[in-house]
This record gives structure tokens, C-alpha cells and sequence, in this order.
């Protein structure tokens, strides 16, 4: 397998960053805008508006501002909780980094009428007048630029320690076994340093860590999750990211080596252009130069102030085996209280649809939210490769050394590759200020796969439903405190599952919070018959030290009692979870 050191890659895109400079550009404003990598606000809320707004995050990270908007759209469309002021001023970033400046302007002038004394107000009031200047007529305009600051460079980012440990313990017939499962440190940093100018915007980015595992030093790995540079020019609408990174459209299947180029044509019009090598693992630091991709996308809009599109064709390679060819587009449909996207992912060598996805969501007048997800993906996603799976060997090439054809391989590879779908149909209900309901219906299947080439047959689950019944209470005892309560049940094609979970968070202070939780389960497993307990507690403290600075400590464990034919197996688990982390 040929391998390229990752360091090679990282100096020519140095050099070819720097070497495209004069085609570089800045944003409008010099005033320095809100970090999306910054730590995002646990005060009380909603875990699942958290997970929102970690995905909003990396979506702003990764420059997918069109699925930034609407994650930060799902936020919004909730009843007031403590990220509704930073999702809106993060959506009018996202607005005003895709060109949406009009809709920018908008959500600006919406954020200083609901937030003025927000702390946020005075950026937000800068970028918004940055923006009406950039519209003012050109002699006026270089008025309003003379008056600007000079170039500058900045550097931000953070780092953080936390250590987790886990300990078993089973008994089974008077036989106790104690074992500890998990001794690590993770250290982790991200950094961004940026030169914002007159004509150039150029930023290169690090985020990655070192993991210590103190039973073996062997298992000590280093992450590199993105390393890039990253240079704009406004003016002529060209953009060039070279380096390890992450994208989610135009085919591409997550995290490569490589580079992405764009050009914007017109205001309703992107070319963009990727090429790279996948990266399976962050802990990789080498390329695999075996496999490797290009793809050709189109993003196009904003139409009608509420329709974005993206058409792609991608191919990609495993040695001199063709991998994968797709073709296949997104639909984002944004406006007040409704929101669509799609996704289609057809390959047009294999004649087979590796990935639909339907989201939307309506929210109606009177406040009730109604979400639908289609989801119908092959798992994994359909390439040549996958003919490897149990097949003893590490590669593709390997396969093929041993007499298997390509033709019988690509047969392997469908035969590898399971179809899974699910569809979930949810609703959010608020009751009042304090109070809301929610609750969703999923039905998903994994459809099995047949026998061939010494693997055997894997039978499918056939339709397994599970239903969610969640309450959340905010600001019941002391603003800020919320208490959630949620019911599901699964019936699953190996057993039948109920579950309870208690969560509650409590600002002691305005820098101390505590986050007790617990979870009780039961499963009535299937195949022999056997039922089985779970009991989870937990509990959570978030210390902020400084406004940059804050410390974490997490206790828990797991409690679990199984009825056997003959006997009762108990395990129970314990776990620590501690650390800080600092911003700068």
C-alpha cells in the first residue's frame, strides 16, 4: 500500500496557499465575530437542543453554513431555552458567510430587538452596520473603507485534559471478577489562526489530540481530526481549503486528504470541486494514497428566499478498481416555521441507491412542532471495498491477488452491504412558558444479507418500532433549572425494552451546576426467554472558573441483574469522568 506522510501534503498546501494569495479575500467587517468552536452554553437545557447546537457547530467549522441555518432553525423554533440567543446570532453568521445578506441583515436586526442587553448586542450591532456599509454605493463605500482598521492577524482556540476510568464487576455462580476496562487521558487542541485583511481572508486550523492509555503504552494514539488552510478572496468569489478536513456534500463521505476549491459564479450560483483520499481514522497519520476521490458539485440559490440546491457527481477509486460512482443533489428549503431537506445518493456503476434522506419539520400557530425523518441508506455505504469484509485480507489489491475477479468482487460487495431504513414521525407541544411535551414513532429494519464467499447469511431484524414520550420543565425551582422525563419502548426483533430516565440540571450559582440523572431499564429478551435489569445513575457537575475556563466531573455507573435458566448473572459498572477545559 503506498503511503504519502501526512506532513508532505500539509507543506504544499502551505506553499499553494500562500502562492494563491493575490486571488484571497476578507469579510466586510474587522470586528471579530463569535468562535463556532467555542465551548457552547450547558446552562440548563434541553440535551437534545445540545446535541443541535454541537452539530450546528461543526457544520459552521466545516463551512456548511446552508446546514448550519438549519440546525440553528431547530433550535430557534423551540420555546425560549438558554441557546436561543446564540443560535440566532450564529444563523446570522452562517447567513452572512453564504452570501445571504439580505436574510443576514434580517436576522441581525431580529437579534438586537429581542437581545439588546445580550452581551452579544455590540458585535452583532458591528456586524449588521458592516453589512449596510458593504451595500452603499461604491464612492461611499471606500469613504466607509478608509475608516477601517488595518489588517490584522488573530489566533484563538482552547485546550482541555479529562481522564476516564471504568470498572466491572461480574458474579455468576459465587465466581466475582473485577476488572478495570478503561484507564485513559485525553488531551485534546484545537487552533485557528486567521489573517483578516482588505482583500484576503486566510485561516489555517488544527484540532486533534493524544490519547494515553495507562494499561498499555501500544494503545497511545495521536488524532489529527482537521488540519487546514483555508484562504478566500471576496472579490473574485474564489476559495481554496487544503489539508485534512471534513464535507457532508457533493458526494463526499465525510473526512479526506485533499483539497476543496469553489468559485462563485453569481449570486445563485457555486462551482465547487473536491479531491482527496478518505480517512477512515482520525489516529492515521499517514495517507492512504490507494483510495482516492474527486467530485464535481454545483450549489445552487438562493431561490425565492427559501430554496438552496447542490448537484454533484463523484468518483472514486480503489487502486485501479473503480470504488464508487454517484450521482445525486440536495434540497434545503428554509422559511419561518417550515423547513425540508433531501438527499439522494444514486450509483450509476452499481445501479443502486446508496443513500435517500428526508428531514422536515412544521410548526403551526399554535406553537406545535411537527417532524418527519426518512431515512433509507445501504449500511455500509456501497463501494468495491467492501468485498473485503471477512475475506482475511487488508485490501482490496490483496482480494484481488488471490484469483477473485473484479467482476466477482463487486458481487462480494453487494453482498456485504445491507439496506437499512427507518421512518420517524414526531411532535413538540408546549404547554405554557414553563412546560412541553414531546414524542416520536420510529419504525427502522436492517434487511439481511445472503451468503457468498465463506460469509454467512446475516438474518435481517424486520420492522422494529420504538415510541419516546419525553416532558421537560424549565425554571421550576430557580431560573435556569430544567427537569426532564422520558418513556420508551422498543420492540425489537431480540427483545422488548422499557425504559425511564430521569435528568435534571440546577444552576447552583451562575457558575456552578449540577446535572443528576438516572436511568432504569427493563429487557424481556427473546431468545431464551430471560428478563434483565438495568439501573444507570449518574451525576454531573460543571464548574466555571473564569469566563474561559471551566472544570467538569462526572459519577456513574450501571447496575444489571439477568434471570438465567439456572442462575442470576449481576454486573455492576462504575465510571469516572473528570477534567477541564480552557478557551483562548
Amino acid at each position: 500500500m503506498k503511503q504519502i506522510p501526512l506532513a508532505t501534503l500539509l507543506i504544499t498546501g502551505y506553499i499553494l496557499g500562500y502562492g494563491i494569495a493575490p486571488t484571497l479575500a476578507a469579510p466586510a467587517s474587522d470586528a471579530r465575530q463569535p468562535d463556532p468552536n467555542a465551548q457552547q452554553s450547558t446552562t440548563a437545557d434541553d440535551p437534545r437542543l445540545q446535541k443541535l447546537m454541537e452539530r450546528a457547530r461543526q457544520a459552521m467549522v466545516d463551512q456548511q453554513y446552508s446546514r448550519a441555518i438549519e440546525l440553528y432553525n431547530n433550535v430557534l423554533r423551540e420555546t425560549e431555552n438558554p441557546h436561543s440567543a446564540q443560535a440566532l446570532e450564529f444563523m446570522g453568521l452562517a447567513e452572512e458567510r453564504k452570501g445571504l445578506t439580505a436574510r443576514a441583515r434580517k436576522t441581525y436586526r431580529r437579534f438586537l430587538d429581542t437581545y439588546k442587553d445580550h452581551e452579544g448586542a455590540p458585535r452583532v450591532k458591528q456586524r449588521l452596520d458592516a453589512l449596510i456599509t458593504a451595500a452603499i454605493p461604491p464612492k461611499q463605500q471606500l469613504r466607509a473603507r478608509q475608516q477601517q482598521k488595518s489588517p490584522e492577524w488573530n489566533l484563538y482556540g482552547g485546550f482541555s485534559q479529562f481522564y476516564r476510568r471504568d470498572e466491572n464487576t461480574t458474579e455468576l455462580e459465587d465466581n466475582r471478577e473485577i476488572s478495570v476496562t478503561t484507564s485513559r487521558l485525553s488531551n485534546d487542541m484545537y487552533l485557528t489562526g486567521r489573517y483578516r485583511g482588505d482583500e484576503y481572508d486566510m485561516r489555517a486550523r488544527f484540532s486533534g489530540g493524544y490519547e494515553v492509555d495507562f494499561f498499555d503504552n501500544e494503545e497511545n494514539e495521536l488524532r489529527i481530526s482537521t488540519l487546514y488552510l483555508d484562504t478566500q478572496h471576496l472579490g473574485s468569489g474564489h476559495n481554496l481549503r487544503i489539508g485534512r478536513q471534513s464535507e457532508s456534500k457533493g458526494g463526499v463521505l465525510g473526512r479526506f486528504d485533499g483539497f476543496t476549491y469553489g468559485h462563485s459564479v453569481n449570486d445563485t450560483l457555486q462551482v465547487n470541486f473536491a479531491a482527496g483520499f478518505p480517512v477512515e481514522s482520525s489516529t492515521v497519520d499517514e495517507i492512504n494514497s490507494e483510495i482516492y476521490f474527486y467530485s464535481i458539485n454545483a450549489d445552487l440559490g438562493t431561490y425565492a428566499d427559501a430554496w438552496d440546491y447542490n448537484v454533484f457527481f463523484v468518483e472514486q477509486y480503489n487502486g485501479e478498481v473503480l470504488d464508487r460512482r454517484a450521482i445525486g443533489g440536495e434540497v434545503r428549503y428554509f422559511k419561518e416555521q417550515k423547513t425540508l431537506f433531501s438527499l439522494i445518493d444514486y450509483d450509476i456503476s452499481y445501479n443502486e441507491l446508496n443513500t435517500f434522506l428526508l428531514l422536515g419539520s412544521w410548526t403551526n400557530e399554535s406553537n406545535q412542532t411537527f417532524n418527519l425523518s426518512v431515512n433509507y441508506r445501504k449500511s455500509p455505504v456501497l463501494t468495491t471495498g467492501n468485498a473485503i469484509q471477512s475475506q482475511g485480507v487488508d485490501d482490496l489489491a490483496a482480494l484481488l491477488a488471490t484469483g477473485i475477479t473484479e467482476d466477482e468482487a463487486r458481487e462480494l460487495a453487494r453482498d456485504r452491504t445491507a439496506d437499512t431504513h427507518s421512518v420517524t414521525l414526531g411532535m413538540v407541544q408546549p404547554i405554557n412558558e414553563q412546560f412541553q411535551l414531546s414524542g416520536d414513532i420510529t419504525l427502522s429494519e436492517f434487511r439481511d444479507t445472503p451468503a457468498s464467499g465463506g460469509v454467512d447469511a446475516i438474518e435481517g431484524t424486520g420492522i422494529e418500532t420504538s415510541y419516546f414520550l419525553q416532558g421537560i420543565g424549565s425554571n421550576l425551582l430557580k431560573d435556569g433549572d430544567i427537569a426532564i422525563v422520558g418513556m420508551r419502548y422498543s420492540d425489537l426483533s431480540s427483545s422488548k425494552r422499557y425504559a425511564l430516565s430521569l435528568n435534571t440540571r440546577y444552576p447552583i450559582s451562575n457558575d456552578l451546576r449540577i446535572n443528576p440523572r438516572l436511568r432504569l431499564e427493563y429487557r424481556k429478551i427473546e431468545d431464551d426467554d430471560t428478563d434483565q435489569w438495568f439501573v444507570r445513575p449518574s451525576f454531573r457537575l460543571d464548574y466555571r472558573w473564569t469566563k474561559r475556563t471551566r472544570f467538569e466531573l462526572e459519577l456513574g455507573g450501571e447496575w444489571s441483574s439477568r434471570e438465567l435458566n439456572e442462575d442470576t448473572s449481576e454486573t455492576r459498572s462504575y465510571f469516572i469522568f473528570m477534567g477541564y477545559r480552557h478557551d483562548f
